[in-house]
């Protein structure tokens, strides 16, 4: 198995782990970095296209080896799953079914009136967040946003009370791993992940899903439902607590029986 790995940075908890993990296995990795200014990917000239290959990296690198180079290597990626509006009407459980398109350059030039949640139709152009109506908000997103292209897609959705947010990793259609991410609004990673929560990722992966090897978020809103929130690539997803070892071994299991 070959892995392919983007170095993001020394103190970076992603690579950390995945890194980690490969030392206490003795497996072996081929980093790749791009020429800045360039499409060339460095690295890859040593990867070996008679065998199955996996990457990690940021959605731009992921991407990139996608286009470049694509069945050598399983990236788990494709930009069309990660449209929000892909969802609507396919799931009994998604937590933002009404969302409304809007370009930056309109968001930009008529606030929200009330708290809204907001993502971008291109994967990661500007990851989900919650806009405030008050003018301080308006202000600080339209300088921290200011790169946006103005004809840039995003869609809007009404805030929904939620109490906690859990990651699930699932592979060949079943969930191998998860970790807490977010409780009352807080960054809770190293938060145990409840029986209730995997029983409602096994139920959620039984619904439609854009691919059978994906990353879930999935809520409990205060009212005690659970939500699915989103999905997002497996090539570039943050593990937070989730069990690397176990997730490696799954994703190396299901690369080689689509090779054999």
């Amino acid at each position: 198995m070959q892995w392919l790995i983007e170095h993001m940075s020394a103190t970076d908890d992603n690579d950390t782990a995945l890194l980690k993990t490969f030392a206490d296995t003795g497996r072996t990795h081929l980093a790749i970095k791009q020429i800045p200014f360039t499409e060339t990917l460095l690295g890859m000239e040593q990867l070996d296209p008679t065998q199955p290959a996996l990457i990690y990296g940021s959605t731009q690198i992921v991407e990139k080896v996608w286009k470049q180079y694509g069945g050598q290597v399983e990236t788990f990626y494709d930009p069309a799953w990660f449209d929000p509006r892909n969802w609507v009407g396919k799931r009994p459980d998604l937590l933002n079914e009404d969302v409304f398109e809007i370009t930056v350059a309109e968001l930009r030039s008529k606030w929200v009136d009330k708290p809204t949640f907001v993502k971008s139709v291109t994967v990661k152009a500007l990851n989900g967040m919650v806009l405030e109506p008050d003018k301080h908000d308006w202000d600080t997103w339209l300088i921290e946003h200011s790169e946006l292209n103005g004809s840039d897609l995003l869609v809007l959705s009404p805030v929904h009370r939620i109490e906690r947010e859990w990651r699930f990793f699932v592979v060949d259609g079943q969930v191998v791993t998860g970790s807490t991410y977010r409780r009352d609004g807080y960054r809770a990673k190293m938060h145990p992940v409840s029986p209730a929560a995997w029983a409602a990722a096994d139920r959620a992966v039984k619904e439609w899903l854009p691919s059978k090897n994906i990353v879930i978020d999935i809520a409990r809103t205060w009212s005690g439902k659970y939500k699915v929130v989103e999905s997002n690539a497996i090539s570039s997803s943050g593990f937070y607590s989730s069990n690397v070892p176990k997730l490696v071994d799954a994703l190396e299991a299901y690369a080689l029986s689509v090779k054999a």
